[in-house]
C-alpha cells in the first residue's frame, strides 16, 4: 500500500506526458513514431490538427541538441511526398512511411516476424537503391504508426511500389 502512495505521489508531480521517451516533436505536435538510433533519434511528428485537407506529417532525424534533417524541409509537403504502407508476410507484417526528397527516400518502418523477431528504423535509399539504413536501439514509440492514422491523415500508398526490410 505504500508503494502505490509514493508512485502516486510521484505521479502527481512528473506527470506521464514528462516521461515520454526523448523526441525530435515539439509541445504541439504528435509523436507518431519514434525511437533511438544510438545517440541520434528517429521521430516522425504530425500537426495536432492533421487530417485530409489540413496539417502535416514530418520525418526527423538529430539530437535532442539539433535536429539535422526534417522531410519534408517545410510543412506544408507536396502532395505525394509522404506514403504509407503495409508489409505481409508468413507468421508477421508491419507498416511504414516512405518520405521523398529530390532522388533520395527515407523510410520509416516497425515490423515484427515470429522467426527473426521485431525490426524497427529508417532505410535510406538513393534512385531506388539502398545507401543506409539505421536500426533503432530501444523499443519505438508506435501509438499512431498505423494504417487508421495514415486514412485520417488523407495518405495514399497508390502507386508507389513496394520496400524491403533492411
Amino acid at each position: 500500500m505504500l508503494i502505490r502512495a509514493i508512485i502516486f505521489s510521484l505521479l502527481l508531480f512528473f506527470p506521464v506526458e514528462a516521461m515520454a521517451a526523448p523526441n525530435l516533436c515539439s509541445e504541439g505536435e504528435v509523436v507518431v513514431f519514434n525511437c533511438s538510433a544510438g545517440k541520434k533519434l528517429i521521430s516522425v511528428c504530425a500537426s495536432r490538427d492533421i487530417s485530409r485537407t489540413s496539417g502535416y506529417l514530418q520525418y526527423r532525424f538529430g539530437t535532442l541538441a539539433k535536429t539535422e534533417l526534417s522531410v519534408p524541409a517545410n510543412t506544408t509537403p507536396a502532395p505525394g511526398t509522404v506514403v504509407p504502407g503495409d508489409l505481409m508476410f508468413s507468421g508477421g507484417g508491419g507498416t511504414y512511411l516512405r518520405f521523398k526528397t529530390a532522388d533520395i527516400s527515407y523510410t520509416v518502418y516497425t515490423a515484427v516476424s515470429g522467426s527473426w523477431g521485431d525490426k524497427d528504423g529508417v532505410a535510406i535509399d538513393r534512385a531506388g537503391k539502398r545507401i543506409s539504413h539505421l536500426s533503432c536501439t530501444d523499443a519505438p514509440t508506435i501509438d499512431k504508426f498505423n494504417s487508421g492514422f495514415f486514412e485520417k491523415a488523407g495518405l495514399t500508398s497508390e502507386g508507389y511500389g513496394e520496400f524491403d526490410l533492411p
